[in-house]
């Protein structure tokens, strides 16, 4: 039994394969989640906010488990994008949601909260986990697989934590949020034409990968780099268009009438 996905010689098959270290690490979460909560009391996290945290742990499950996992970890850099997309995108914004009610004002999680710290944290480890020497030499191991996923998982946070944090944190208004979150989306265009226009296949596991279903590593790389822009920055411009009509709203209601 493997503990973590990552990359092995062996053809792909559709035969389930457990892997131990998603499986326990999902269930010390519930457990240290659970135990939070109760310890908060009436600080504890609402309803919805535990269903955030419950549907983070559904997709990071979907991301590292077997098939998503095992895919991404050493057949195809399409699934690869696919995972980072859902642990980018999906699941660490997902968690700030709903952990949040744990988080207290402090100047190191307002520091966290500058754009200057999210845009450079999310662009350094996107440029670092995307450069094929460091993906080739991470994804060949177990340990190495893990830090990619949880590299993945901070670069979420680092990029949706300046928009997400509760307030006394936060530091931006709604429309430094929105240009924030635009800035955000020209990073990824770089290793997204990379992966798209190389003449090559850029990585080298995935390029000597068994084959999946007669898919070429070309048509796979092509594949990943369309979709780090078509796929994921969608999730962005929702955000932005959430952010603006709430803005919307709240400048659009009445002032309130003044005591007499």
């Amino acid at each position: 039994m493997r503990w973590w996905c990552a990359a092995t010689d062996v053809a792909w098959t559709w035969t389930w394969k457990p892997y131990l270290g998603v499986w326990v690490l999902l269930v010390v979460a519930v457990a240290m989640y659970q135990w939070a909560v109760r310890r908060a009391g009436d600080g504890a996290p609402d309803t919805p906010a535990r269903r955030w945290f419950y549907t983070a742990l559904a997709f990071f499950w979907l991301a590292t488990d077997w098939p998503v996992g095992a895919l991404a970890g050493g057949y195809l850099v399409s699934m690869h994008t696919a995972q980072y997309i859902l642990l980018t995108f999906v699941v660490a914004p997902f968690l700030i949601l709903g952990l949040r009610a744990f988080l207290r004002p402090s100047p190191l999680q307002r520091f966290f909260a500058s754009p200057i710290f999210g845009f450079f944290a999310y662009s350094i480890i996107l440029g670092l986990t995307h450069y094929p020497a460091i993906s080739d030499a991470l994804m060949a191991t177990q340990w190495g697989s893990f830090v990619v996923d949880m590299s993945w998982l901070a670069g979420g946070w680092a990029l949706w934590w300046p928009v997400l944090a509760p307030e006394g944190i936060r530091r931006m208004n709604p429309l430094g949020q929105i240009g924030y979150l635009f800035v955000q989306t020209i990073g990824p265009t770089v290793p997204s034409a990379f992966l798209t226009f190389a003449d090559f296949p850029s990585y080298k596991l995935y390029e000597l990968a068994p084959r999946v279903h007669g898919f070429t590593a070309a048509q796979d790389q092509q594949l990943a780099g369309l979709s780090m822009k078509l796929v994921a920055d969608p999730f962005i411009w929702v955000a932005m268009g959430i952010i603006f009509f709430r803005w919307y709203r709240e400048e659009s209601k009445p002032d309130q009438p003044s005591a007499a």
